[in-house]
């Protein structure tokens, strides 16, 4: 039986008590069963995993400040992105952009890239099928010609991107 209602037309999941988000254990198995985390079966919905199996999964995790002027260029930008990562194997690859973020008294997502007034936050990740296969992927992606660019003309600061990766804790 699912744990959320997962809904078509708004893309959204909606947790019943005690889920984990886009995942449904019974009997010591995973059931994936959304779309988001559909390609981390690298399968259509109701695949199932083992608990082993879904915990090798690895997520690359990204916040970048983009200038509100530059969007349209980042999701371009973003596009080619999302066609090289799964070109080389990610399994999803995801961009969201900030819709109610706000500056912290000690820290945020606005105050970590020192976003400025005409910028907004991009939050991205990418998933992968373990760390080895994050690596693996990583190495190809930064040796494309279509990643290798002057960063002066990305249309967000690099500089003040934050990257990392991240191994599962729960889900």
């Amino acid at each position: 039986m699912s744990q959320y209602t997962f809904n078509a037309g708004t893309g959204l999941l909606t947790p019943k008590a005690g889920s984990a988000l886009g995942l449904s254990i019974a009997e010591g198995r995973v059931r994936v069963v959304g779309t988001f985390w559909r390609g981390l079966a690298k399968a259509r919905r109701g695949t199932t995993l083992s608990g082993k199996e879904a915990l090798m999964a690895y997520v690359d995790g990204f916040v970048v400040p983009v200038p509100k002027a530059n969007l349209s260029r980042y999701r371009e930008w973003a596009l080619l992105a999302e066609k090289i990562w799964k070109e080389y194997g990610a399994l999803e690859y995801k961009e969201w952009v900030a819709d109610d973020v706000k500056p912290g008294k000690v820290t945020s997502f606005p105050q970590a890239v020192n976003l400025k007034d005409d910028e907004v936050v991009v939050f991205s990740w990418v998933i992968y099928e373990s760390r080895q296969q994050r690596d693996q992927v990583m190495e190809k992606v930064m040796k494309d010609p279509r990643m290798r660019t002057d960063p002066k003309e990305w249309p967000f600061d690099g500089q003040r991107m934050i990257f990392g990766g991240f191994a599962p804790l729960l889900g």
